[in-house]
């Protein structure tokens, strides 16, 4: 289901003070895009997505 919701990041120190994004990042070598993902949503957010 789609909810229309975009999960942004407000980036807040140099070298974009007050710039909003979306989340990013990459792949480690031999890992899975569900692990990437996973991973990347805790470095971005602090947040610990479900297993």
């Amino acid at each position: 289901m789609d909810s229309g919701e975009v999960l942004l990041i407000h980036q807040m120190t140099l070298p974009e003070v007050d710039c909003w994004d979306l989340p990013g990042g990459g792949l480690e070598p031999h890992e899975t895009v569900l692990n990437g993902l996973r991973r990347e949503i805790q470095e971005e957010t602090g947040i610990l997505p479900l297993k």
